[in-house]
């Protein structure tokens, strides 16, 4: 039996870290990723912070380096955060926890149908290729569910009939035969292909 992840994003793929991490002490820490970096706690409104409420936050240590020094023999992926996970067989869901860029559209169109692999197979493609291209084949973060099936529909075709009924925005981007009311042309798999990976 196959448990689905159903939000598989680059958001859950960790590296691990060295086991000498373990080793170092407070200050070896601060010596070779920097001491913490206090942010003050300050209200929008400016009055005073309430009891109990911190002074200070701290910003996360980094410990990040570049990609090309990263060597694949070295590298341990992990696979984090299955507090969404599932096992399909045992037991139904109806809704993604996936970024909206990543976000199946059998999720947004079949909200009453369950996930089945297919919406991992649609979310594992997606961290494929944020892996190994340059962007993310679909949208931002600064996007609607909208503007994500605008960009399915000009990189895939479009939509299967029943979806594209639903579809309410699709007059703002498409006629109803799927070609693209403006004369640009968008592009299509094969070029984003070529210019991300």
């Amino acid at each position: 039996m196959l448990a689905s992840p159903s939000d598989l994003h680059l958001g859950n793929f960790l590296l691990r870290l060295p086991s000498t991490v373990d080793t170092l002490s407070d200050q070896q820490i601060y010596e070779k990723f920097g001491p913490p970096r206090p942010e003050p706690v300050v209200r929008e409104d400016g009055q005073l912070l309430s009891p109990g409420v911190p002074g200070n936050v701290y910003w996360p240590i980094w410990m990040a380096k570049p990609s090309d020094e990263l060597r694949l023999s070295k590298s341990k992926i992990l696979l984090a955060d299955f507090g969404t996970a599932f096992y399909p067989d045992l037991k139904l869901r109806f809704g993604s926890c996936t970024p909206l860029g990543k976000y199946p559209p059998e999720a947004r169109f079949e909200p009453t149908t369950p996930l089945s692999f297919s919406a991992d197979i649609w979310t594992l493609a997606h961290a494929i290729w944020a892996v190994m291209g340059l962007r993310t084949i679909f949208g931002s973060f600064l996007i609607s569910e909208d503007d994500v099936t605008q960009e399915q529909v000009d990189t895939l075709g479009r939509l299967p009939d029943e979806w594209w009924s639903k579809w309410n925005a699709r007059s703002r981007w498409f006629m109803e035969d799927g070609c693209h009311k403006n004369d640009g042309c968008p592009e299509k798999l094969e070029g984003r292909f070529k210019s991300s990976i």
